[in-house]
């Protein structure tokens, strides 16, 4: 029927936007370990000799 392209494209759609969320988490987890392996530093490099 007519309704089966739709769907399809809705389907695409919401898989692109779950591949999409899993990039973002994926970056998130990796910014975490860094930052939690990174020793802290200042804000400013006004104090660095």
């Amino acid at each position: 029927g007519t309704l089966q392209p739709w769907l399809d494209a809705r389907h695409d759609e919401i898989a692109l936007r779950l591949s999409y969320v899993d990039a973002l988490a994926t970056r998130a987890r990796t910014w975490a370990a860094l930052a939690y392996l990174l020793p802290a530093q200042p804000a400013s490099s006004e104090n660095t000799p």
